[in-house]
């Protein structure tokens, strides 16, 4: 059986919400935010506005720091305002709205193993390069997180 170790960020422990968050950006988030900065785009400002406390929003990740301040709890970011995201990032609008954080589901949770992918025996499928979006923020990734292989 394999040891699992706490994951932290930042120094501190992190753990999984339990339930989805919803956020409103207005207008005035948006004027106060900046580009390439997961902690002052939009999203993050609309969401230190409504909770009082330090938000960090990636692509695919958002990190809450805990009332207490002594856990960051960890959020997914959903692919609206990843799409918002990228095209802030590249000058241009990100649009005000509700959005919704989304707690990890059971299969996405921290300290969760997925399935060993069977070893492929045919040799002549080329490889597919992994797409990475330039001119955006860097991404939320962990340190020790396997990469996924493109297939």
């Amino acid at each position: 059986m394999k040891k699992w170790h706490a994951s932290t960020y930042k120094g501190l422990p992190l753990i999984d919400a339990d339930e989805d968050l919803k956020i409103e950006v207005l207008t005035a988030d948006v004027a106060k935010s900046r580009r390439n900065d997961p902690s002052n785009c939009a999203a993050t400002v609309a969401s230190k506005r409504i909770l009082k406390t330090d938000v960090e929003v990636h692509l695919s990740r958002t990190y809450v720091k805990a009332p207490d301040g002594q856990a960051w709890i960890r959020f997914l970011t959903p692919q609206s305002i990843s799409r918002e995201i990228t095209a802030f990032d590249r000058h241009a609008a990100f649009e005000p709205g509700d959005y919704v954080l989304k707690a990890p589901a059971e299969t996405q949770r921290l300290g969760q193993w997925a399935k060993k992918a069977r070893v492929r025996t045919v040799t002549s499928k080329k490889r597919v390069k992994h797409h990475m979006t330039a001119n955006v923020r860097e991404s939320a990734k962990l340190p020790g997180q396997m990469r996924r292989r493109a297939i």
